[in-house]
């Protein structure tokens, strides 16, 4: 009877503890995934807010005051949130080191050509790079990483909430 209880009790906490690791593997994972979905729609809307800015005032030939006075004042909400977060260096180093350099470099091209050190046409060219980049090679491998986190929550019978897109 003393084996069965003993036998019982390590059969009963090596499950309990097996529960424990798959449960936190779990929370990391849908953690993740609602982490990195939520900073590729800011991604994705602030690239819009840029282009439309671009388009109507960078790339035009304004004064000084016109340019700060519609400064596109882009969304960093998820990226500020993220950088107080333990989980976020979850996220691969590929999206995090690219993400900040284009936010550094989109913010000192805007900041140049209000100071009219850059020409209306070098800007406009340059932050179009920056956008191409992000949208042709940052946003696809981040929502490629979001997908296979998706799949690895749905093996494990976890539901996600579907993606909500608005157009930007």
């Amino acid at each position: 009877m003393v084996i069965s209880t003993v036998l019982g009790v390590y059969l009963a906490a090596k499950v309990g503890l097996q529960q424990a690791i798959t449960f936190d593997e779990i929370s990391d994972l849908k953690y993740s995934y609602n982490l990195q979905t939520a900073l590729a729609d800011e991604l994705a809307e602030n690239a819009a807010v840029l282009r439309q800015y671009n388009s109507s005032y960078l790339s035009r030939a304004l004064p000084q005051e016109e340019l700060l006075r519609n400064n596109p004042g882009i969304s960093h909400f998820v990226w500020d949130t993220m950088k107080s977060s333990p989980q976020s260096l979850e996220t691969p180093g590929y999206f995090l080191n690219e993400i900040q350099r284009f936010y550094r470099a989109s913010q000192r091209i805007i900041t140049a050509r209000e100071r009219h050190q850059y020409s209306a046409l070098q800007a406009s060219q340059l932050l179009t790079e920056q956008l191409d980049y992000l949208e042709h090679q940052v946003l696809p491998r981040l929502r490629n990483n979001i997908a296979r986190l998706r799949q690895a929550l749905e093996a494990l019978d976890v539901q996600v909430a579907e993606e909500i897109r608005h157009a930007p």
